[in-house]
């Protein structure tokens, strides 16, 4: 079964087809070449180049890695794959650190600690600024 829909942006019907079709925009010539181009087979996989983008000897090189190669260049915790939003994740829901630290134990107490601090005095320093 194929329902249409209205679009608000455009004004087009976007159709809804079965689960397997993805939906398509009534009236776009440019969809049968956009669909073409994301179904079809990459002869190579996309990567992003390994490079660490926070310098060796800043004060953030021990407690935090950001490289576009591992986890999209989502901040980490260095040597780990283990995003710092996933620190402050843990902690918005009050699951404590304690919780991250049993769930995360490639992450040391230290590295934890220095994050948190870090993030404190950042936010505190912008505060002063106004």
């Amino acid at each position: 079964m194929v329902n249409a829909i209205p679009t608000a942006a455009s004004g087009r019907r976007a159709v809804i087809g079965p689960a397997a079709t993805p939906p398509t925009i009534l009236g776009s010539r440019k969809t049968e070449t956009a669909m073409s181009i994301i179904n079809s087979p990459s002869d190579q996989p996309l990567t992003r180049p390994e490079r660490e983008l926070i310098p060796s000897d800043s004060p953030l090189a021990p407690y935090v890695s950001v490289n576009p190669g591992r986890m999209h260049g989502e901040p980490c915790f260095p040597g780990t794959r283990v995003p710092i939003q996933t620190l402050f994740d843990h902690l918005e829901v009050d699951e404590g650190l304690s919780t991250f630290l049993a769930g995360f134990p490639n992450v040391s107490r230290d590295a934890a600690v220095a994050v948190i601090g870090l993030a404190s005095r950042g936010l505190l320093d912008g505060l002063r600024r106004l």
